[in-house]
C-alpha cells in the first residue's frame, strides 16, 4: 500500500514536468514571434486549407530540435482527435478530445490538456457532455500500470502539483485520494485516502485516513484509520498510522490469527518474524501459542539461485495439551508431534542432476494439527531423495536415491538409504560395426543392471534407537501375558542390506511373417551381508531362527520363449453410414523352464526338522532378503493368453463432417481389451494349472465412464473343512470352475462446459499458489456451473466355503445455484459396514469484493464447521469474520 501510493504520485507529476518543459521549447522553435495566430484565425485557416489545426496525425518533438532548451533524451509525442491550438497570446497549447502525450514508456490521456509555459503550468482534465457527463477524465499509463485522476494541476517551476480523485491499481488493490498535493520532491500530502480491493467507482468497502504524509522513500505517516463498509463507517479506529516506506524485499513482523478453542482455550496462529536475508533466501518464524499450554513451533525457508538450484524446507514441532490440570485424569491428555518438508531441485551439469521431495512426520501430526483435508485423508507419506549421472559417450547411467515410507495407522517405517542402480544400456555382441545383412544371432541383445539396497524397517517407537546405535543393542516394548516388557535386539536385525546383478539376454525372430517368436534367458545373482539358520527347539516344539552374519551369494536363472500373433476379424461394412466392427485377437503361447533352486546341489536351501516326529522340510537360508531369493520347485511351464479388442467405424454424417478433414469416418472403442491367461506347470507336485485370471475394461461417452472388471476362476475344489485341494472341482461337484475372486470398478467425471466469456484469472503470485496448494479444496470457480465426481468398487470372494461382498460408494462434487451461489459436496458409503465415509458440506457465496463460505463435517472425527465472511483480496485476508467449532474441541 506504501508503495503504491509514492508510485502514484511521483511519476504523474515527473511526466507533466517534462511535457511542460518540451512544449515550451516546441512553442519557441516552430512559432516565430512576427507570426502570432488568435484561436479564431487558426480555426479559419484551418477551414480554408492553410493550416492543421484539427488533426488525427501525431506530432513528434526531435530530439535534435531540442538539444539546447531540453535534457530530454527520446523523443516527444502527441496527438488529438479535435484539434491541437497553440494560443500564442495566452501562451498556451490545447488538445481538445482524445488527447494524448508520450514520452518513453509514459503516456497521459484526457480529453482537455493545457500547457502554459510563460506561467510554467499544466492541466489536465475530463470534457462535460451536453448531458452533463464528464468523459475523458485523465488517464496516465507507464510500465503497464494505469493511473486514473478528475482532473491534474502542475507547476513545473515551483514543483508543486494538486491531484483530485486521485485513483491506481496494484494487483488486485486500488488506492484513492480525493485530493492529493505535492509540496515538494521529498513530501506529498494526501487528504481523504482510501484503500480497497473492489474495482467499482463507488467500492463497497475500503480503509479510510483524512490526511496522509508521505516521505518517498522513507516514511508515511497518517490519521486515524478507519474501515468502511457501505458507506457504513464501522466503530472500529486506529488513532494514527506509521509505516517504514523502503521499496525492496524487507523483514517483518508475522501478524497471526486469533481464536478459541474448547479444549485448548484461546489461540494465536501463524504469528511470528519474516528474515529477508538477501535475494537468494529468506526465513520464516512463526508459530501457534494456546492459553491452555499447547504451542507449535515452525521454522521456514526458501532459496533459489537463477539457472541452479531452487527450493524450500519447513520443519515443525508441537505440543498438544487438551483439559485442565484439575480434570479428571481420562479427560487430559497431551502429545507431541514433528514435520519435516524439504524439496529441492538443482542441475548439477548437463549430465547430473539432484532432486529431492521430502516429507516425513510423526504419525499423529497432520491429524492433531492440519486442517486440509488430503493429510486428513491420506494415511502415507512417502519421501525421495534422487541424484542421476549419465556419462558423455559412454552406455552407463548411474542412479543414488534415499527413499522414505512411514504409515501412520500402523506406524511403521521404512528407510532406504542408500539404494544405488548402475545400468548398461543393451548391446548386441554378435553385431559388429560395419556388419552386413540380417543374421538371427546378430539381434541377440545383452544387458547389465546392479542394484544395491539398504532398509531399515521397525515401528516409528524404536526407529531413533536404531538410528542412534545401529551396532548394538536397543530394548524394544512387547506385550507378554498382558504385561509390557522390554526385550533386548541386535540394531542390525532390522537392517536388511543387498546387490544384485541382473543380466538378460533375448532376441527376436519372425515367423511366417506373421508370427513373432521371442527367446530370453534372463540371469540374477544375489549378495548378502547375512543369511538365516534354522534351529529345531525341543522345549517350544517349533523352528526357531536367528541370522548368521558373513558375506554370501545366491543365484538363480530361468529361459523362457514365447510365440505371439495377431489376428483381425471386420464384420459389417453395408448400409448408408459403413458401419464396420474389427475384432483384434492377440494370443500369445509361451515355455519357460527353471530348475529346483531347493535342491542340495545348489547350497540355498537347508533340511530342517519341524517336529517331535522328525519331520523336516526345506528352509530357504536366504529368505526375507531384499533383493529376493533362488525359488524352490522346479518350473516347466505353458502359459497361455488371449486379448480381445473391439473397435468400430462409421460414416460421419455429410452436415455433421469437418469439410477441412480427409477422413470421413467416425472411429471409437467398444473394448479396449478383454482378455484372459492361465498357465500350467509340469514340474509342479500339485495344482498343476493356476487359476485362470479375467480382465476387461471399456469407456464410453469419450472417456466420461470408465469400467474395469478382474476376477480368477480356480479349477480346484475344496473340502468340507475350507481347504483347497488337489482335485479339479468337476472331480468333487461336476462344476467347471469356481468365481474365487472379481472386482468390478466404475468412475465417472462429469462437468458442464466453462461458460463463455467468464473472464481468466489474473496471474497468482507465489503466496497465492501456495495458498491454494494447502488449501485447495476452499477455490471457487464459478467458470464450471457444475462437476460431479463418481466411483464405485464392488468386490466378491468365495473360498469354497464362505462368500463375501464388499461395494463402497464414493462421491464428490459442485454446482452453481445461482450465478453468485455455489455449493459443494464430498461423500461415500460403505455397504458392508452400513457406514458414511469421511463425508463435508460446503457453501459458498460471491460478494463481488467479498465472499461467505462455510464447511460443515456432520459427523466423524473430523465433526466440526466453519463459518467465515472475508475480503477476496489476499493482502487484506486478515479482514474478516469467523464463526466456527474446531474438530479438535471435540464436541
Amino acid at each position: 500500500m506504501r508503495r503504491l501510493f509514492v508510485s502514484f504520485f511521483i511519476q504523474p507529476l515527473l511526466l507533466m514536468t517534462l511535457i511542460s518543459v518540451s512544449s515550451y521549447a516546441w512553442a519557441q522553435k516552430i512559432v516565430p514571434g512576427d507570426s502570432v495566430q488568435t484561436p479564431g484565425d487558426t480555426l479559419k485557416n484551418a477551414a480554408k486549407g492553410g493550416g492543421s489545426a484539427k488533426t488525427d496525425s501525431i506530432q513528434t518533438i526531435k530530439l535534435k530540435d531540442l538539444e539546447k532548451q531540453s535534457d530530454l533524451k527520446v523523443a516527444i509525442q502527441y496527438q488529438a482527435s479535435d484539434y491541437m491550438l497553440l494560443d500564442m497570446e495566452k501562451k498556451t497549447l490545447y488538445l481538445h478530445n482524445k488527447g494524448s502525450l508520450t514520452y518513453d514508456k509514459m503516456v497521459l490521456k484526457a480529453d482537455s490538456v493545457a500547457v502554459n509555459w510563460e506561467k510554467n503550468t499544466m492541466y489536465a482534465d475530463g470534457l462535460v457532455d451536453s448531458a452533463g457527463q464528464k468523459s475523458g477524465r485523465p488517464d496516465f499509463a507507464e510500465n503497464e500500470q494505469s493511473y486514473k485522476a478528475d482532473r491534474m494541476s502542475y507547476n513545473f517551476k515551483t514543483q508543486k502539483g494538486l491531484v483530485t480523485m486521485a485513483r491506481t491499481q496494484q494487483g488486485s488493490e486500488y488506492i484513492i485520494g480525493e485530493q492529493v498535493r505535492k509540496e515538494n520532491d521529498s513530501t506529498y500530502y494526501i487528504k481523504n485516502g482510501k484503500f480497497t480491493s473492489c474495482e467499482l467507482e463507488h467500492p463497497h468497502y475500503y480503509i479510510k485516513s483524512s490526511k496522509l504524509k508521505i516521505i518517498p522513500g522513507k516514511k508515511i505517516i497518517t490519521g486515524p484509520l478507519m474501515l468502511v463498509i457501505e458507506d457504513f463507517p464501522l466503530p472500529l479506529v486506529v488513532p494514527f498510522g506509521f509505516f517504514p516506506n523502503q521499496t525492496g524485499q524487507r523483514s517483518g513482523l508475522v501478524m497471526p490469527t486469533y481464536g478459541e478453542s474448547a479444549d485448548r482455550g484461546f489461540f494465536l496462529r501463524n504469528g511470528g518474524y519474516y528474515f529477508s536475508i538477501s535475494d537468494h533466501v529468506d526465513l520464516l518464524l512463526r508459530g501457534d501459542i494456546f492459553s491452555k499450554g499447547g504451542y507449535r513451533l515452525e521454522v521456514g525457508s526458501a532459496y533459489n539461485k537463477r539457472y541452479h538450484y531452487e527450493g524450500g524446507f519447513t520443519l515443525e514441532y508441537g505440543l498438544q495439551r487438551f483439559g485442565e490440570k484439575d480434570d479428571p485424569e481420562q479427560f487430559r491428555s497431551s502429545q507431541t508431534n514433528f514435520r519435516v518438508l524439504w524439496k529441492h531441485d538443482q542441475t548439477i551439469n548437463p549430465q547430473a542432476k539432484l532432486t529431492a521431495n521430502v516429507n516425513v512426520a510423526s504419525s499423529g501430526f497432520t491429524r492433531a494439527n492440519s486442517y486440509n483435508e488430503q493429510d486428513y485423508l491420506s494415511n502415507t507419506f512417502k519421501s525421495t531423495i534422487n541424484f542421476n549421472q549419465s556419462f558423455a559417450n559412454s552406455p552407463w547411467r548411474l542412479n543414488l536415491n534415499l527413499d522414505h515410507s512411514q504409515n501412520t495407522q500402523t506406524k511403521q517405517v521404512s528407510l532406504d538409504l542408500p539404494n544405488a542402480t548402475l545400468n548398461r544400456t543393451r548391446f548386441f555382441p554378435f553385431k559388429g560395426k560395419n556388419s552386413s545383412g540380417n543374421k538371427w544371432y546378430q539381434s541377440i541383445g545383452v544387458g547389465y543392471t546392479m542394484n544395491l539396497k539398504n532398509q531399515i524397517s521397525a515401528a516409528d517407537s524404536v526407529l531413533a534407537q536404531i538410528l542412534r546405535n545401529p551396532t548394538g543393542t536397543i530394548n524394544v516394548e512387547q506385550v507378554s501375558n498382558g504385561d509390557t516388557i522390554l526385550v533386548p535386539k541386535q540394531s542390525l536385525d532390522y537392517l536388511n542390506s543387498g546387490i544384485s546383478h541382473a543380466i538378460p539376454i533375448a532376441t527376436q525372430l519372425n515367423v511366417a511373417t506373421y508370427i513373432n517368436i521371442q527367446p530370453s534367458i534372463s540371469y540374477r545373482e544375489y549378495w548378502y551381508n547375512r543369511t538365516t539358520d534354522y534351529t529345531y527347539d525341543p522345549n517350544a516344539k517349533e523352528v526357531t531362527s536367528k541370522y548368521v552374519y558373513g558375506f554370501a551369494t545366491a543365484r538363480d536363472f530361468n529361459a523362457t520363449v514365447t510365440a505371439s500373433s495377431r489376428v483381425y476379424g471386420l464384420f459389417g461394412g453395408g448400409g448408408k453410414r459403413g458401419t464396420t466392427v474389427r475384432h483384434t485377437l492377440q494370443p500369445s503361447v509361451g515355455y519357460s523352464y527353471r530348475p529346483d533352486f531347493s535342491d542340495d546341489v545348489w547350497g540355498f536351501y537347508e533340511t530342517v526338522q519341524v517336529d517331535s516326529t522328525g519331520k523336516t522340510d526345506r528352509y530357504n537360508r536366504f529368505a526375507g532378503g531384499i533383493q529376493g531369493s533362488p525359488p524352490a520347485g522346479e518350473q516347466q511351464e505353458i502359459n497361455a493368453s488371449l486379448n480381445n479388442i473391439l473397435e468400430m467405424k462409421y460414416r460421419t454424417r455429410v452436415t455433421e463432417a469437418d469439410t477441412a478433414n480427409k477422413d470421413p469416418y467416425t472411429r471409437l472403442t467398444l473394448i479396449d481389451n478383454f482378455g484372459i491367461s492361465s498357465r500350467y506347470n509340469f514340474a509342479a507336485k500339485q495344482f498343476k494349472l493356476s487359476p485362470i485370471a479375467f480382465t476387461a475394461r471399456t469407456n464410453i461417452l469419450n472417456n466420461k465412464f470408465n469400467f474395469q472388471i478382474n476376477g480368477a476362476l480356480d479349477p480346484y475344489a475344496v473340502n468340507a473343512g475350507g481347504t483347497r485341494i488337489d482335485t479339479f472341482l468337476y472331480e468333487y461337484d461336476r462344476s467347471l470352475v469356481r468365481l474365487s475372486n472379481f472386482t468390478f470398478t466404475f468412475n465417472t467425471v462429469l462437468a458442464s462446459k466453462k461458460v463463455d466469456g467468464t473472464k481468466t484469472s489474473k496471474t497468482a503470485t507465489s503466496q497465492e499458489l501456495n495458498e491454494l496448494k494447502l488449501y485447495r479444496d476452499l477455490y471457487v470457480d464459478f467458470r464450471v456451473p457444475w462437476k460431479l465426481t463418481l466411483s464405485t468398487n464392488l468386490g466378491y470372494t468365495n473360498n469354497g466355503r464362505t462368500k463375501d461382498t464388499t461395494m463402497t460408494v464414493n462421491a464428490t462434487g459442485d454446482f452453481n445455484m445461482t450465478p453468485k451461489w455455489k455449493i459443494g459436496f464430498t461423500t461415500g458409503y460403505d455397504f458392508a459396514n452400513s457406514d458414511f465415509s469421511y463425508t463435508s458440506l460446503t457453501l459458498y457465496r460471491d460478494l463481488h469484493c467479498w465472499e461467505m463460505a462455510m464447511t460443515w463435517i456432520p459427523f466423524g472425527i473430523r465433526k466440526s464447521y466453519n463459518f467465515t465472511i472475508n475480503v477476496k483480496s489476499s493482502t487484506l485476508k486478515d479482514l474478516k469474520l469467523t464463526k466456527r467449532r474446531d474438530w479438535q474441541d471435540r464436541f
